[in-house]
This record gives structure tokens, C-alpha cells and sequence, in this order.
């Protein structure tokens, strides 16, 4: 699935600094430790070839030696991790810098030291056997070096095992689509605080922490107090006056609040190619307790400072009683099957009036990333999850409610604008292609889409012929079913991709800005969430926008005047 990647390199970063004091304390099953100690390629290779590219960066940074380069990383991390990560650079530093010090390339070292076989990121193995038949003399200690990727490799694979339970589907909305209890006292699934798991960047807000009928979606007559926490509160009169929120926002017709259900698109996945720099290292930890997402600069529901497009965005200007008016239930890895749990997840009581809500549903990935075409979603379980999906939420919202649900994106689009491109894990001398990069990823079992992310070009083909065919059940089912409370309109995610690469053309900027520089598949969150952004909206107003969205709320001024927002 699409999170592999992420774990992939959370792995590696978290590895480095905690390998010294936790290898000892491994604790790996006889099949685990038989695949570490015997067979090359897979994460022995892989750790082996990470280790080479990122002493060859430090290298290419001027240090001099990469024990003294470690040294000054080391001192970014307090206490027991830092002096973690200054064992790590005096038990290996010297033989590492040897081998890399020699100018041959990972392949070469990972090779000659029995870590990869058949793997290569960027010799062919032709070229390999050459060197391991005598050619390439080292320096080094080779089997010193061997314990010591093993040992990491060892830790990596516990690493990756916990992380992977992290992006697990949840098995239930209190335990993992909440925000902690730390910060939602009255138990209402609103966060006070933005910047905490699953907190108030996934869902507005919440003003009043003490009452769980307080909170962003209901549907508020209070004339005193700001039930929905859009910011719109009191009376037009002391004491015979109808309430502002009666006035500016129940009297619009068209005021919802909006929904996101989906995958790592949808929640704004993203590696930063800064983390590949050791001493960005300790950035990570925002990235792990954050689940590698950034809903405040996604496409759907950015709402921070520095995000200046979003759906969210565009939506609360359309009209401004929607402020905090939002859910982000998306999460990495998740499938159309995910869908009727997610909406478990969308808060709403039996006992509360709530607001019509404009939902988006965006599956647009993981349905077909998987390690073979065996693999993939059926059409038949597909349309089961969104036949189920759309049937709950017409129990759930209210009449006068929008679906918008997405198709999958076409990965060949992505491949055909990504795979000659160098990619950023590359160094001075060591130049990647993002092609070099998949196959490697495939190689050693580590690819987050294998059946996209591939030079093969007829696996990309029947991968996105599959794709084609999801797409169809999507718009079977939105065109033939008629529902209560909403309707319901299908739109093209690759449409979307197509149109963004466009618009950076015309500014005369590279398409491939559209997408994240580490995974090559996900949408940038610098550039490509906000152009999707804009994209996706001048549709809903110029195409949809009587039906789906309505007028501009005509009170949207006289909100700002009054109450700053």
C-alpha cells in the first residue's frame, strides 16, 4: 500500500539513533533471524545501501570523516538518543568511510559485503560480478561491516513492524480517529488543541471543551453562546433580537459544513526530501506522532497560515459561517472497503441536529497499489464498500446534502512525468533515477505500489486498466442510485493531476513540481495540494455550483465586520 514508503524511510531515520541501545535487546523470531544472518537483498540490502548513499552525503556536506560529521548530528538529540547516535558513529564510522571513500557506488560495497545480491540501485548486475570476482580490494573489516548492518537491519525490521501497526486500518474511531482525552475532556471527538493526534487540523475546533453538545456541525438556535464554534454568536438585539447566527448563517440555505473520507491523498501524506539530511533528523518525531500527514496543508482541509489554497479554504470563504465547520477522517492506506468505517468514525449524535454537510470521498490509490494484480480491490468488493458507504452516510446526513466522490488516479501519468527524473536520495556522485529507485524498492520488497511503480510497462498497463474499471463502478453507482438526503456526482482525480501539470507548464514551472520529490506519487504539499485545490473548486463553482454549492452567502461581509472572520 501507498504508506510502505513512509515506513520505509521513518525506518531508517528512527534506526540510526536508537540501533546502539536496542540492539542487544532484539528480540526476532528464528525466521526473521535466519532471513537476517543468511539471505542477501531484501532489508539487509536495503539498510546497506541506505547507510552507503547517506555517508557519501555527509561526505559531499565536507566533513572529513564521517565520525566527526555524526558527532555534530548527534549533538541535535537530547540525552540517551544522542549519545545513541555517537555510538553508532564510533562503532562504524571508520569502516563505512573506507568503503565509500574507495568511489564505488552501494551496489559495489552492499555486493562485495553479501548484503545485496540480485538488488541494485544503480549498477547492472553484470557490472557487480566484476568487482565480486576480485577486482574491488577493500580496506575494511568486511565482516565487521556485515554485523554491524545486520544489527541495524535487525532493528530496522522491528522498527518497520511497529511503525507498520501505527498505519493500520484502526480498529475502532475511540481508540485511533479521536484526539486523546488529554485534549477532548467532554468526549465529543473535538480537539482545543491543533497540534496533537488526530486534534482540531482533522476536525474544527472545538470552543467549549465542558459540554459535548458544543461543538463544530450542530445546528445552533443559542442566541447567547457560539454552540457550532463558528465564531458567530449573540443577539441582533439586547433583549427582543433574533440571534446572529439565525440571521447570517440558518437563513442561508445553501450553509453545510463539509467531510473527507479517504486515503493518504485525502489526509496530506508527505516525505520531506529535508529529512534525508541528518541533521533535519529530529524533524521526524512531528511526522511520526503526526501519522506522516498534514491535513492543515492538504488539498482537502488545509487551514494553516502558510497553506494558501484548499478545499477547506475556498469553502469557508464561500461562506463564512463554515469557519471550523469540518471532519478529515482520511488516513494512509485506506480502500473504498474502508469507507462505511470511516463514516463510524464522522461524529454525529442521534440526540443533535447537524448541519447538511458538502462530503468528498477520495479512494484514489490503494485499491490497485499492491505487490501483483492478484492483489487489487475487486469490482465486486468495491462497489460492496461503496454501495455500503453511501447508504450509511444518507442515514447520517441531513437533507440538503452534496457527495463528491473521486476516481482513482491513472499512476502511468505520474510514471511517465516521475521516472527520469533524478531522484533526491541521489549525491554528488551518485546520480538515481526515480526508474533505478522503484526497481530497487521492488527488488528488496519495499515498493509502497509495486504494480505502478515499475519500468514493467504492461504490469503499469493492466494496473491502470483495473483502475479504469473501479472507476466504472464509481460511476455506475453515483448515476444509477437515487438517495434521501443527498446528491451525488463522480469527478476524476487524474483529470485533476492532468490539469495541475498544465497550469505549471503554462507558468512556466516543471510539471513534476506537482509531485512529492521523495515517493514520486503523492501530490506535493508545497505545490501540487494547492493547485489541486484550486482546480477541484473552479469546478464545484463553475461546473457544479448552483446545485452543489449555491450562492456566495450574501451575510459573508457583514460577518467579517462584526466578528473578524
Amino acid at each position: 500500500t501507498m504508506k510502505t514508503l513512509a515506513l520505509l524511510f521513518a525506518a531508517l531515520f528512527l534506526v540510526i539513533f536508537v540501533a546502539s541501545t536496542s540492539a542487544t535487546n532484539i528480540k526476532l523470531s528464528t525466521k526473521q533471524q535466519s532471513v537476517l544472518k543468511m539471505q542477501p537483498d531484501g532489508m539487509n540490502c536495503a539498510v546497506c545501501s541506505a547507510l552507503v548513499m547517506e555517508v557519501e552525503r555527509i561526505i559531499d556536506m565536507g566533513h572529513d570523516n564521517i565520525k566527526g560529521g555524526m558527532k555534530k548530528v548527534c549533538k541535535l538529540f537530547p540525552g540517551s538518543v544522542g549519545k545513541a547516535c555517537e555510538a553508532i558513529a564510533a562503532t562504524f564510522g571508520d569502516h563505512m568511510i573506507d568503503l565509500v571513500n574507495s568511489k564505488l557506488d552501494p551496489d559495489v560495497i552492499c555486493h562485495k559485503i553479501s548484503m545485496c545480491d540480485k538488488c541494485h540501485v544503480v549498477q547492472p548486475k553484470s557490472h557487480l560480478n566484476a568487482y565480486y570476482n576480485g577486482e574491488y580490494k577493500a580496506k575494511a573489516d568486511h565482516q565487521e561491516v556485515q554485523h554491524m548492518v545486520r544489527q541495524l537491519a535487525a532493528v530496522y525490521l522491528n522498527q518497520f513492524k511497529l511503525l507498520k501497526k501505527q498505519f493500520r486500518r484502526p480498529p475502532t474511531p475511540e481508540k485511533n480517529l479521536d484526539p486523546s482525552r488529554l485534549f477532548d475532556f467532554d468526549g465529543d471527538s473535538f480537539a482545543t488543541v491543533r497540534g496533537v493526534p488526530r486534534g482540531a487540523y482533522w476536525k474544527g475546533k472545538d470552543c467549549n471543551d465542558l459540554d459535548k453538545h458544543s461543538h463544530p456541525g450542530v445546528y445552533e438556535h443559542n442566541k447567547i453562546l457560539d454552540k457550532n464554534c463558528n465564531g458567530v454568536h449573540g443577539k441582533t438585539k439586547l433583549i427582543t433580537g433574533d440571534s446572529y447566527e439565525d440571521k447570517y448563517c440558518n437563513s442561508y440555505e445553501h450553509d453545510r459544513q463539509v467531510f473527507f473520507f479517504g486515503d493518504s491523498a485525502s489526509a496530506g501524506f508527505s516525505i520531506n526530501a529535508e529529512w534525508l539530511e541528518l541533521k533535519n533528523m529530529s524533524q521526524l518525531l512531528k511526522g511520526v506522532v503526526n501519522e506522516f500527514s498534514w491535513p492543515e496543508k492538504a488539498f482537502t482541509s488545509g487551514s494553516d497560515a502558510e497553506t494558501e489554497e484548499s478545499l477547506l479554504k475556498e469553502f469557508v470563504g464561500h461562506n463564512r459561517c463554515a469557519k471550523e465547520q469540518f471532519q478529515n477522517v482520511a488516513f494512509s492506506g485506506a480502500m473504498m472497503v474502508d469507507l462505511p468505517n470511516q463514516i463510524k468514525y464522522l461524529h454525529s449524535r442521534q440526540d443533535e441536529k447537524i448541519k447538511p454537510a458538502l462530503v468528498f470521498i477520495g479512494y484514489v490509490g490503494n485499491d490497485v497499489c499492491e505487490d501483483s494484480l492478484e492483489e487489487m480491490t475487486s469490482a465486486k468488493d468495491f462497489r460492496a464498500g461503496l454501495e455500503e458507504g453511501l447508504r450509511l452516510l444518507d442515514e447520517k446526513l441531513p437533507a440538503n446534502s452534496r457527495v463528491v466522490v473521486f476516481s482513482l488516479v491513472d499512476g502511468e501519468i505520474l510514471f511517465d512525468h516521475m521516472h527520469d527524473k533524478i531522484h533526491p536520495i541521489s549525491t554528488k556522485n551518485i546520480q538515481i533515477t526515480y526508474e533505478q529507485f522503484y526497481d530497487f524498492l521492488s527488488c528488496t520488497g519495499l515498493n509502497p505500489c509495486r504494480t505502478w511503480l515499475s519500468t514493467n510497462e504492461t504490469l503499469r498497463k493492466a494496473t491502470s486498466a483495473h483502475a479504469r474499471v473501479l472507476d466504472s463502478v464509481i460511476d455506475d453507482v453515483v448515476a444509477n442510485n437515487k438517495y434521501t438526503h443527498f446528491k451525488a456526482a463522480s469527478f476524476s482525480f487524474t483529470n485533476l493531476i492532468d490539469e495541475g501539470f498544465k497550469i505549471l507548464e503554462q507558468r512556466g514551472k516543471n510539471p513534476s513540481d506537482l509531485i512529492n520529490k521523495i515517493d514520486g506519487f503523492h501530490p506535493s504539499l508545497d505545490v501540487g495540494h494547492p493547485i489541486i485545490a484550486r482546480v477541484m473548486w473552479d469546478h464545484l463553482l463553475h461546473d457544479w455550483g448552483e446545485d452543489f454549492l449555491g450562492p456566495a452567502n450574501p451575510h459573508n461581509e457583514a460577518i467579517i465586520k462584526r466578528f473578524g472572520h
